[in-house]
């Protein structure tokens, strides 16, 4: 979609060449920062220095979306030309991209509350098998943006749904679960992982979504949603 959308411009300087590659620098990151504290989390690395530097990268995806919207917001108001479609797009994803250097933080805090947690259980399991997923998410959805590659875009969102079901059923369980050392650790990191995994795959779904539907997704629909997405 998005691809098709600035066709017109394809061969002419544009300023969402370089929107894009900001873009872009969001989402690598972000992913950067999934992997050095869910490694700490889940690896029992050190936390010497972990947060100053999640910190200072949070805030260089917060500086590139305001960038981002700043931009857009220069040439619109100008007046010249411009696919508005996909402007629309960029403001709408560039915030997922923001939100998921929030959840990153937050994951940060069950660390710094819990910095070990207990690998045992299908809960833990469950959790590092979603982590990894996540962190290839991270590198396919930005490779899917950069090509605007629909059917891996499709793949993706089916993949993060997924997964998506995965947490929710960790959390229901956790929920009814006699309480135990780390359960209330993993309720909310399952939590988090959630919503990252969401934030992905609206990413994801700008790539072949028309404009209006958009971060407009009813998650009591999910396993419907999932069947559309066969290929």
């Amino acid at each position: 979609m998005f691809k098709e959308l600035i066709s017109v411009w394809k061969g002419r300087p544009t300023f969402l060449d370089e929107i894009v590659r900001d873009f872009e620098n969001m989402l690598g990151t972000g992913h950067q920062m999934f992997d050095q504290v869910t490694g700490a989390l889940f690896e029992g690395r050190t936390m010497e220095d972990l947060k100053k530097e999640i910190y200072k990268q949070d805030s260089a995806i917060n500086m590139q979306e305001q960038t981002i919207r700043q931009k857009i917001v220069t040439q619109l108001v100008g007046g010249a030309e411009q696919p508005i479609a996909a402007c629309l797009i960029l403001m709408s994803i560039s915030k997922d991209a923001e939100r998921l250097g929030d959840y990153i933080k937050n994951i940060l805090e069950i660390f710094e509350v819990r910095p070990r947690l207990g690998k045992e259980g299908a809960h833990y399991d469950r959790l590092e098998t979603v982590k990894v997923v996540i962190s290839s998410l991270f590198a396919e959805v930005t490779r899917a943006y950069h090509n605007s590659n629909k059917k891996l875009a499709r793949k993706l969102v089916k993949d993060s749904y997924e997964q998506q079901k995965i947490c929710d059923q960790n959390i229901k369980e956790l929920l009814l679960a006699s309480p135990a050392e780390d359960y209330v650790a993993y309720a909310v990191l399952s939590r988090f992982f959630k919503r990252i995994l969401a934030h992905l795959a609206n990413i994801a779904s700008s790539i072949f979504m028309p404009v209006t539907k958009i971060d407009f997704f009813d998650e009591r629909l999910r396993d419907e949603e999932l069947k559309k997405l066969e290929p």
